[in-house]
């Protein structure tokens, strides 16, 4: 296993009370029957209209209270979105800190996806074929975290087909336009939730069918563009960027974007971006999660 521990911007949103599961239930995209004790299940949260307001994964940490592992912003926008909700469920809300790290794992049989694994404070999940996130209260039980930007945690997880979801795409998109429906993270077999009326039946009428996929490319100094930009093919179809990672001090990037299945030509595409430049991208493989 990799030394480099990436220190991570994450915090926990902690659901209480006798009724947080059903709450979620009616709240998150992914099913609440599926969360059982070691494992983390991992959701979106979407306001009436299906755009999506925060992600995260949630876990049971102890008897009627449920964590959800999110970034401060948008656990921050979830607390303000589902309080007056969860009050009429007698369920309180409240965040709180953590220490959370990410690690690139070697090892070639890693543990399976969303598997929780506690060592005393210490807990671990892996949320990509090789992408390990550590977390823990106690900030003294893990190790001492690089000072080295995250771009090795983010391209591992771009590579292994896990959404980056910034905060350029909060209240914009619904999980359709971002390619997660169906996905580990929206789940079509479940009843009701907010916003998944707009979400299914935009899935089942057969629009905004797309689907996550990772491009390499090579960007120069010129070539800013950020997450939730639009992009277009040579064929005129369109690319919805969701996170641009760029690879070391050289010109090499990823770039991970949701597009439609006939946006693709055998793997490779030719793109332009805002400026009007034109960049040649290759379809990464990888082991998809959703």
């Amino acid at each position: 296993m990799s030394t480099v521990a990436y220190p991570l911007d994450l915090v926990a949103l902690v659901f209480r009370g006798l009724k947080s599961r059903p709450f979620l239930q009616g709240m998150a995209t992914n099913n609440m029957d599926l969360l059982m004790k070691g494992t983390v299940l991992p959701t979106l949260f979407c306001q009436y209209q299906g755009k999506l307001f925060a992600s995260g994964y949630l876990l049971e940490q102890h008897d009627d209270e449920i964590w959800l592992l999110s970034t401060c912003t948008q656990a921050r926008l979830a607390l303000d979105h589902l309080a007056r909700y969860a009050r009429l469920s007698s369920v309180t809300l409240s965040i709180q800190s953590i220490r959370a790290e990410g690690v690139v794992t070697t090892d070639a049989y890693p543990t399976p996806l969303y598997v929780l694994q506690a060592d005393k404070e210490r807990f671990s999940v892996m949320v990509g074929q090789h992408c390990q996130l550590f977390w823990s209260v106690d900030e003294s039980s893990l190790a001492t975290s690089s000072k080295k930007p995250v771009l090795e945690w983010q391209a591992s997880l771009t590579q292994a087909g896990v959404p980056i979801i910034g905060d350029a795409v909060l209240n914009r998109f619904t999980p359709n336009q971002l390619g997660l429906v169906p996905s580990d993270w929206v789940r079509l077999d479940k009843g009701c939730y907010c916003g998944q009326e707009i979400i299914a039946r935009t899935f089942h009428l057969g629009k905004t069918q797309r689907r996550l996929i990772t491009l390499h490319c090579q960007l120069d100094s010129s070539m800013a563009f950020e997450a939730g930009t639009t992009l277009k093919t040579a064929s005129g179809a369109k690319l919805l960027l969701l996170c641009v990672t760029k690879i070391g001090s050289g010109p090499d990037a990823l770039l991970q974007v949701a597009c439609s299945a006939d946006a693709l030509d055998i793997g490779n595409l030719i793109i332009t971006i805002p400026q009007g430049h034109t960049i040649a991208c290759k379809q990464v493989d990888y082991v998809a999660t959703n």
